[in-house]
């Protein structure tokens, strides 16, 4: 930390590390989840995190549990916003239906399907336009695609718009 004239040593503070830093940090990624994925239950939530957990180095993870490995130094190791979002995606969204659209996540791909023809736009996290399509019932977007990340799906029947984030593996 550094103090408002720069640098001095009498301005960092040795004892906020621990769970005491690390707990506004998995709040804010448990946040992130869901607002990307309403209905985790508490225990897929939690899961999504752990599994998420980078191993750091020079520790011995050797405790096997269901969410991963587990050392008494540094838990499941350090956590990691992409990793839990990817773990998350993972816990079983085969299928999410709103009143608009059904998405199918597949191994592959995801396909998402409209009531009526749609006009649609993909666009990355810098709000580039990577694809489009017109006149589609069903849009089918391979993982392999583009690069991982969080995208945007626009996509409207003249009618109703509809905003569908895709986070590609």
């Amino acid at each position: 930390m550094v103090g408002n004239n720069g640098y001095n040593s009498s301005e960092y503070t040795h004892s906020f590390n621990g769970t005491s830093a690390a707990c506004p940090i998995v709040a804010g990624i448990a946040g992130l989840l869901l607002s990307e994925y309403e209905s985790l239950s508490r225990t897929e939530l939690e899961s999504a995190i752990k599994r998420g957990c980078e191993k750091v180095g020079g520790y011995d993870y050797n405790l096997i549990l269901p969410d991963g490995t587990w050392c008494a130094e540094t838990g499941h190791g350090r956590v990691n916003a992409l990793n839990a979002l990817q773990e998350a995606q993972a816990t079983g969204f085969e299928e999410s239906l709103s009143q608009q659209h059904l998405i199918r996540t597949m191994s592959n791909q995801y396909e998402i399907v409209f009531r009526n023809p749609v006009s649609w736009e993909m666009f990355d996290i810098t709000g580039r336009l990577v694809t489009s399509g017109q006149n589609s019932q069903t849009v089918i977007v391979p993982f392999n695609s583009t690069s991982s990340g969080l995208y945007l799906l626009t996509a409207t029947d003249g009618l109703k718009a509809n905003r569908i984030k895709l986070l590609m593996p």
